[in-house]
């Protein structure tokens, strides 16, 4: 049997990337004329929080592509307590800290998707697949490389 655990949540923007874990919620923003123009990136990203996995998620933080001198948000990735954005030209790492998450790390490249499990980040640009390990990263290099 379906229950609803949630109103819906109404975007007033096409959402071309979303991801859950735990209890949080996390999902970008575009407007439509934007993206139906081949840019297939967000412009602004909404973090929801739940107490309990049986509560409703409720808005705890908004950024703006502004707030990362980017334009374009590509890719959303969240684990736990670790949020990945990546821009355009850059790719942000955030940890939840007291109860808020903010940028620990900033990556100097942007890349068309991005994926997260622990401390391991998968990204990809066009024709490459980026391994990094977070908790030993200081910079944008990554532990491997394969071209595809």
């Amino acid at each position: 049997e379906y229950v609803p655990l949630q109103n819906t949540l109404y975007a007033t923007e096409t959402i071309p990337a979303m991801s859950l874990s735990n209890h949080h919620l996390v999902y970008s923003t575009t407007q439509y004329g934007f993206f139906q123009a081949g840019y297939h990136g967000g412009k602004e990203v909404f973090i929801y929080h739940r107490q309990d996995t049986y509560q409703p998620f409720n808005l705890r933080q908004h950024f703006k592509s502004s707030d990362f001198d980017d334009d374009i948000l590509h890719a959303l990735a969240l684990d736990g307590d670790i949020l990945v954005i990546g821009g355009r030209n850059k790719t942000h790492v955030f940890a939840e800290q007291n109860g808020a998450f903010e940028k620990s790390l900033s990556l100097n490249q942007g890349y068309d998707s991005v994926q997260i499990s622990g401390r391991s980040l998968i990204a990809t640009t066009d024709e490459e697949v980026h391994a990094i390990a977070i908790d030993d990263c200081t910079q944008a290099v990554p532990t491997q490389t394969l071209l595809c």
